[in-house]
Parts: C-alpha cells; structure tokens; sequence
C-alpha cells in the first residue's frame, strides 16, 4: 500500500518553511503543501468548501463550523499557526488625540470582516477589558461575511476590499479601524506588515504602542489570541486516523527548526524574544492552559456577538488523539 496522499495549505513563515521546502516529510504521507494564495480569505473559504484535505483555518470560523454545522466538517490539531495579542490592531487617525480604547465608546469603527477572529477578538476586549459596550458602537465592515448568520450588532456592509477601512479612517469618515496582521513578535512589539501599511497613509497609528502596557493586559487576562488553527476534514480523520501523530510530528518539527529558517539575525532575535516575554513557547504544538483560556474567551465573544448559541468544550474541537502527547 502507497503513501497517503494529503494536500495540505498553509502560509509561507518560518514554521512552515521546512514543511514547504520538503526537510520535514510526515511519515506515511505523501504531502503536496499549496502555500501561495493571493488573498488569505482564499485559504480559509478553500477549507470550508473542502477543498483542501488539511490546513490553517480561521479559529472562529473553525468554531462556527462546529456550533452551527456550515461548511465542511473538521476538526483541529494543538498547532496555533497564526496567534498575537490584539490591541495594536486597532488603528485610529493621530488627529483624534485617542490613546486608550476606552475612548472609542459610541464611535464608528471599520472592520475588514465582521466575523473574522481578529474582530470578534477586538470587539470582545473593547467590551469585556475597556468597557466599551458593542452596542453603542457603530460598525462598519468592507468585506462580506464568510459564514452569514445571526449577530447582535449592526453591521453596515461595504462590499469593498478590506484596504477601504484604512482610507475612510486617513479621511476621517471613521473614528477608528480593526486590521489584522502585526502577528507574533510584531503584535507585541510593532514593526509589523500593519504598521507598515498604515505608514503608507502618514496621519494613522495604532491606538496602543507601548509593549510593556499591551504586556501588562495580557499577564492580566491570561489571554494569548489564537487566531488561525491547523484543522484536518473529518473525513479524512475517519478514514485515515493516522494523520493526526504524523501531521502533528512534523509541525513539531517543523517548528523546531523555525529558528534556522530566521531571513536575518534580527529576525532570529525577534523570535526568540517573543518567547522570552511571553514566558513559554507558543508555537509547541500542544494545548496548555493559557491556550484553553485563549479559545474559551474566543467562544464566549462568539456567543455575546451572536454568531453561536453556545460554548463547547474546547477539547471538543480538537481531532481524537491530538491532544494525548
């Protein structure tokens, strides 16, 4: 009996380098890795229309598959492809003189998408940490949803690219914008793809810059934002249980030699960094209890934004034997 053949789609960063580049090869499988898209939307909507046998997902869209079952069944692996602390995503004119999210109570506020993670996140802190209630908010959102359904807020629906956002706030038609991007050590410490893109635009800047105070909320929250997950179609679980300790193997792997795939020595730092300040390494490829505290908190923002009914146990999301090493 041949190899497994698995597709599997995933970004280009050092975690997935050596997957890409074949040094790590999943025993038992035969795996072709797709790794360039134009959008990341492309990924996501690929994964719930079943395209693609494995790959990053969306973690709140992940979640709404299984609350709401839309879209093709899978299921997670403790691999947090793409997680940050969110608080420099939101981005306000240097005009408005705002420096502390609370300010932004009854304001209007662009999003890229109204349900993608890094908003639900937001919109999630902006109620639960700075007291801004997402009622009173006026949201405004460039894209269409991935997964329709119920909310509890007003949205007004643009239909345009999620760059739209960030020239209506330059404009000043909105007080402040929700982007993702500015992941792992950018998130914390700036110098990201966001900041580079607001640069471009010359009046806006993240409402909070200091590290040490976006630190100071997440030791106090517990809270380490998960925003994409590796996730495996069930099917291919059923038929196939063995890719869940191949897979996870090689992102162990893979993962380890992160390191050595750093483009610059600066780079390399900053990885190392990251899991200096955040005191473990959240890229192990296992669930720990900061990671449980980080996807509860995510569920409890979906039910308070009305995208689902309920919570589930957050081990539930995960594949059968995933989480036993």
């Amino acid at each position: 009996m041949g190899k497994l053949q698995l597709v599997l789609a995933i970004p280009e960063n050092e975690r997935s380098q050596a997957l890409i580049d074949g040094t790590v090869q999943p025993a038992g499988i035969d795996l072709t890795v797709i790794h360039k898209f134009d959008e990341v939307a492309d990924r996501h909507w690929g994964m719930l229309e079943g395209k693609f046998d494995a790959g990053e997902m969306s973690t709140s869209a992940l979640i709404q598959t299984r609350v709401t079952g839309k879209g093709e069944p899978q299921l997670a692996l403790p691999v947090f492809f793409i997680r940050g602390l969110r608080y420099r995503n939101i981005i306000v004119n240097k005009a408005s003189g705002m420096t502390n999210p609370a300010q932004l109570a009854g304001k209007k506020i662009g999003l890229t998408r109204n349900s993608a993670t890094t908003i639900i996140l937001v919109r999630g802190m902006l109620e639960e940490e700075f007291g801004v209630p997402m009622e009173d908010v006026h949201w405004v959102a460039a894209e269409p949803e991935h997964l329709p359904g119920k909310r509890k807020v007003k949205v007004e629906f643009l239909n345009k690219k999620r760059d739209a956002i960030l020239e209506m706030l330059s404009a000043g038609e909105l007080d402040a914008a929700v982007f993702p991007s500015n992941d792992d050590y950018y998130s914390i410490f700036g110098g990201g793809g966001l900041d580079k893109k607001i640069a471009k635009y010359g009046n806006l800047r993240s409402i909070m810059e200091d590290p040490e105070d976006i630190l100071e909320h997440y030791r106090r929250s517990g809270v380490h934002h998960i925003i994409h997950t590796i996730t495996v179609k069930e099917s291919v679980l059923q038929e196939h249980p063995g890719v869940v300790p191949s897979l996870l193997q090689a992102f162990r792997e893979a993962r380890k030699l992160a390191f050595d795939y750093a483009a610059t020595p600066e780079r390399k730092r900053q990885l190392e960094e990251e899991v200096r300040v955040l005191g473990r390494d959240p890229y192990d490829c296992r669930l720990g209890e900061e990671d449980i505290r980080s996807l509860e908190a995510l569920m409890r923002y979906l039910v308070q934004q009305g995208f689902i009914e309920k919570q589930l146990p957050v081990r539930s999301l995960f594949a059968p034997g995933s989480l036993d090493s």
